[in-house]
């Protein structure tokens, strides 16, 4: 636990964790022992504090395909960005940078439906985490867009041939 190479002040979240209810900013190995109480260490993912906390830009991908991008904003005095926990949320600009990491994203995963997640250090955006599939609660209430039409006709599109390369029956 606190023995380990850490540096304070980290994050620890829970890889099972949604919503981030399950995420803490630790300053000491004291307050990681008590974050942590009786949990398996192994459970969770420890990441440092980046510069610019409490913000991040989510971007949701249908296939190869960027479709928004959300500003999240935690509460103030909190470091978490999400909508679930009172934050505010409204569709952004997806910086180029950003668009040529989430095409990078993609062509590794080829994932039908992803969000990720952006946070700023030193004035440049980083990747934080990806979500497979992505909560879309928060853009149908920032916005009129149907991601879930979108994502079921990406499906349609490239499925209903009845060819599958993840087919373990051809």
């Amino acid at each position: 636990r606190g023995d380990s190479i850490l540096r304070f002040p980290c994050i620890i979240k829970k890889r099972s964790g949604h919503g981030g209810s399950e995420v803490f900013r630790v300053n000491s190995t004291e307050e990681l022992n008590d974050s942590l109480g009786s949990a398996d260490p192994g459970e969770y993912i420890v990441q440092p504090v980046v510069t610019e906390t409490g913000e991040d830009l989510r971007v949701y991908m249908v296939g190869e395909k960027i479709i928004a991008g959300v500003r999240r904003a935690g509460k103030p005095g909190d470091f978490r960005s999400n909508h679930s926990l009172g934050g505010m949320a409204k569709l952004a600009e997806v910086p180029e940078e950003v668009r040529d990491t989430a095409a990078k994203i993609q062509r590794e995963l080829k994932s039908d439906f992803i969000g990720a997640d952006f946070m700023m250090k030193d004035g440049s955006y980083i990747l934080n985490e990806i979500e497979d599939p992505v909560g879309s609660r928060m853009l149908y209430e920032i916005s009129d867009i149907d991601i879930i039409a979108l994502y079921a006709q990406h499906v349609y599109d490239n499925y209903s041939n009845g060819d599958s390369a993840d087919d373990p029956s051809e």
